[in-house]
């Protein structure tokens, strides 16, 4: 009987996966915090803040799995085109290009 591996054997980036690296966090986070908005009640903000401290957590866990993997150079750009929870919208307007911008040394 072979053990299972510790890493990943393989990077799903379609789907929701192609917007956010953890799609399953993100919309238990976006459940909470409608059912706060919806009841509203402020003080359940505060379960919506452990459950995404806990969520936050397991995905940095997860990721260092990625980095220590065969996958590692896949996984990096990846991780440089989509969010953690959040979709990236604007990676490629025009203000977040010119804080990019290095300046250029004078003679």
């Amino acid at each position: 009987m072979q053990m299972p591996s510790i890493y990943p054997e393989h990077l799903i980036t379609g789907g929701p996966y192609r917007f956010i690296r953890n799609p399953l966090y993100s919309s238990y986070l976006s459940a909470v915090l409608a059912g706060t908005i919806a009841s509203t009640q402020p003080w359940l903000l505060v379960s919506l803040l452990i459950m995404a401290v806990i969520y936050y957590l397991a995905a940095v866990q997860e990721e260092q799995k990625f980095k220590a993997s065969p996958l590692a150079a896949e996984y990096m750009r990846y991780k440089d085109r989509t969010g953690m929870f959040i979709p990236v919208l604007f990676k490629n307007s025009i203000s977040l290009r010119l804080l990019e911008i290095s300046p250029q040394p004078r003679p």
